[in-house]
């Protein structure tokens, strides 16, 4: 990630330096150096990402499948701390909250759900988590949505429910 972020910021500098000399007037062809040069930096990212390792799909497919039978079975047992976490999301997207952070959701939960214990194993792709269903971003939280259609059907078999 961090040579990702590197090539960006790379080709944010590079179309800066470009903008900077075409408003000078003058210096085109400098500053068509400068475009080639982000858009070859462009291509090699887009060609990293188009190239991304199949082992990493196939991940994502099997981790897919790991959350909707994992989902089936939390709707089943809505006792069972993963499906209280989620569940705990739901009502409060239910309740209007736009976004959601970590603390809201622990918050939102009685003291009796090992949070720091569940809540990451929800949100990482791991041989041995719960399954990936949360995706964070900075302190929000989303439904990872790959898995999105697989919650709202928990959603609506545990809605109604006072566990």
């Amino acid at each position: 990630m961090d040579g990702l972020n590197t090539k960006l910021q790379a080709i944010e500098d590079i179309l800066g330096n470009a903008a900077f000399l075409v408003s000078k007037g003058g210096r085109e062809r400098e500053a068509h150096s400068e475009i080639l040069k982000a858009l070859t930096i462009t291509l090699s990212l887009k060609q990293g990402i188009e190239q991304a390792p199949a082992d990493q799909q196939a991940n994502v497919a099997v981790e897919i499948n790991k959350v909707q039978s994992r989902l089936q079975k939390w709707a089943k047992n809505p006792q069972q701390k993963n499906a209280r976490i989620l569940r705990a999301y739901l009502d409060l997207k239910k309740n209007g909250h736009k976004t959601i952070t970590e603390e809201q959701l622990k918050a939102g939960l009685p003291k009796d759900v090992s949070f720091e214990k569940n809540f990451p194993q929800m949100k990482n792709i791991a041989d041995k988590n719960h399954g990936k269903v949360f995706d964070q971003r900075g302190k929000i939280i989303h439904i990872w949505e790959p898995v999105a259609p697989y919650v709202t059907a928990f959603e609506k078999a545990t809605s109604g429910r006072s566990d």
